[in-house]
């Protein structure tokens, strides 16, 4: 009975975790969406602001799922050309990385004081009310964060439980069960935030958390090749190219992840914020990297793409 009501806590938590985060996204797309549709392809013609409008835009909604299956969709419809996609891509890797910072911090206060203050706004009415919503939903994220912590610290006072979960420790393992995890939620962000709370209670180690994060960043672009299915060869090829890209990045960093424990553990001080920043510097890494390369990439994937019949 008490593995079930562990299991149903954290389970509950994640779920309303889930549901803040789809709700928070889709409150600022029905914001910003018209406004982003006009501007993005002038915007993304320079590789550099496409990654930066990528990094932003997944920073603010908190899912790069959703900002990859929204770049696939303006592919597919003609608004943006494959090429100037990647750049957009590379950056929603970087702008997820956000979750995993509110994770590390204290944030138990700020969701109720931002629920309450969203349910305000969102009385209002005229437009405004649409940010109100938002604003809830933001709180929510923080709020069901702190759930989820809450429930975690039971683990630490049930030795079987607490074994089973530390039994983890194999990189490949962690790698399989990040990418796992993530495709059936399709949210790296819950996976995310979830091994931030567990490495910061001293759950699982650093390294572990590490190998569960990168694996969860190949998951997430499962959500961009189901909603590219039904689309279009360019848009089939923008949604290839956001798991080669983060496929390629799990592989190159694998042999590094000692390395890289070790590098954020003498930057930081906090278990949480050492996680943090170890997801940052993999994505701006490997972003570096294929942004350096985006020519040859796209010349590699167009080449593919015409082979096609």
């Amino acid at each position: 009975m008490e593995y079930f009501n562990f299991f149903i806590s954290v389970l509950c938590a994640i779920v309303l975790f889930i549901y803040s985060l789809k709700g928070f996204s889709k409150e600022l797309e029905s914001i910003a969406s018209d406004t982003l549709r006009n501007r993005l392809e002038k915007l993304t013609e320079n590789r550099f602001s496409g990654f930066l409008i990528g990094a932003i835009f997944t920073a603010i909604i908190q899912s790069s799922s959703a900002v990859s299956s929204m770049v696939v969709a303006l592919i597919n419809s003609g608004i943006l050309s494959f090429k100037n996609s990647l750049a957009i891509l590379f950056g929603t890797n970087v702008g997820t990385t956000s979750t995993a910072w509110i994770a590390s911090f204290d944030t138990r206060y700020m969701g109720p004081v931002l629920i309450v203050l969203g349910w305000l706004i969102g009385a209002m009415p005229h437009r405004i009310n649409l940010l109100g919503k938002a604003i809830f939903y933001f709180g929510f994220i923080f709020f069901s964060l702190n759930l989820i912590g809450s429930a975690l610290e039971s683990v630490k006072n049930n030795s079987e439980l607490l074994k089973t979960i530390q039994s983890v420790e194999g990189h490949w393992e962690g790698i399989a069960i990040g990418l796992i995890v993530t495709a059936l939620v399709q949210s790296s962000s819950v996976v995310s935030g979830l091994c931030i709370l567990l490495v910061n209670q001293n759950i699982i180690s650093l390294s572990t958390g590490i190998a569960i994060i990168i694996g969860a960043n190949t998951g997430t672009t499962s959500t961009a090749l189901l909603a590219s299915s039904q689309f279009s060869r360019p848009a089939k090829m923008g949604a290839v190219a956001n798991f080669l890209f983060n496929f390629t990045g799990t592989i190159l960093f694998f042999p590094f992840i000692n390395l890289l424990s070790q590098v954020v553990s003498y930057l930081m001080n906090n278990p949480a914020q050492q996680l943090a920043m170890a997801h940052l510097l993999f994505n701006l890494i490997t972003s570096a990297l294929f942004l350096v390369s985006l020519t040859p990439f796209h010349n590699f994937l167009w080449k593919v793409y015409e082979g096609e019949k």
